[in-house]
């Protein structure tokens, strides 16, 4: 007579378990992971604590939660490049905010010298859109610049070497800013897009001689009440844009490294930077079809 076990299966486990099993393995790999799972879940647990309590409405939170959203996209997209940087050179890049902070100030004097000029208020789209290719590129040039003076002579060197380096060129920039720009605080000028208006009928009326005049809705300024599923929420449209553009840039930057060529070689390169440029063409993409081979 034979006895059959009554050990259950890795078919019948419950789904609890499962997802314990889930969570002590990511947990093991990556502790940080646990443990912004318990700093969120404690997030949670005050804010849903302050609205039973009634301290704290849920209009104010999902308010503050869609702020949140689109300020922590940005700062979202400023890590990626910073990881991006430490995935293939392994170097802690001190100086990766200031590059930031020059591109808004080659930003802020485009679009201070385009108010001034006119552009800003007749043609306000193309006058933003100016303004963040020439932040942008203000911020390439700065980058290339200190690639090319403080980092590339040290790349063969010790560790320890661009790292002191990169905190030498963050204090360098800072001071070099602060010098020529001094340390108050500047603001960008107002600037009012209407969008729509034959849309938006009753949003932005004014009286003009006489006769009322609806512009639309106000993309960058405007600050308007909408309820959504019984709650009265006073929102911008300017956080819904950028939380939307930013995750259109996270989306190409997966592509350019997942599917384009230089992002395969940008992953190679992670993979193994001592590939042998020296010995030809041929030898240097036949090294990253391998070491890509590897990284699938």
């Amino acid at each position: 007579m034979t006895t059959r076990s009554t050990t259950p299966s890795a078919t019948s486990r419950s789904p609890i378990d499962a997802l314990v099993k889930l969570v002590l393995r990511n947990t093991i790999r990556n502790p940080l992971r646990f443990v912004g799972l318990i700093l969120l879940g404690y997030i949670a647990f005050i804010a849903l604590s302050n609205i039973i309590d009634g301290d704290y409405t849920l209009e104010l939170f999902v308010r503050q939660l869609i702020f949140g959203l689109s300020q922590g996209s940005i700062y979202a997209l400023i890590a990626l490049g910073y990881t991006l940087v430490y995935g293939i050179l392994f170097m802690i890049n001190f100086a990766h905010g200031e590059v930031f902070m020059a591109g808004a100030y080659f930003g802020f004097f485009a679009l201070y010298a385009m108010g001034e000029s006119g552009l800003l208020q007749s043609q306000t789209a193309l006058a933003l859109i100016l303004a963040v290719v020439i932040g942008a590129l203000g911020s390439a040039v700065v980058a290339v610049l200190l690639e090319r003076i403080a980092y590339r002579p040290l790349r063969s060197a010790p560790r320890l070497v661009p790292l002191i380096t990169a905190i030498g060129a963050s204090i360098t920039l800072q001071q070099l800013f602060l010098r020529l720009f001094g340390a108050s605080a500047r603001r960008y000028p107002d600037v009012s897009l209407y969008v729509l208006p034959d849309v938006f009928k009753t949003l932005e009326c004014s009286v003009i001689e006489g006769v009322e005049v609806c512009r639309g809705m106000d993309l960058i300024r405007g600050l308007y009440t909408v309820d959504v599923l019984g709650l009265t929420l006073r929102l911008r449209p300017i956080t819904f844009i950028v939380f939307f553009i930013s995750l259109a840039l996270m989306g190409a930057l997966w592509f350019i490294i997942q599917r384009t060529k230089t992002g395969r070689a940008m992953r190679a390169v992670a993979e193994d930077a001592s590939v042998p440029v020296e010995a030809g063409e041929n030898t240097y993409h036949v090294n990253v079809d391998v070491s890509f081979e590897i990284l699938q």
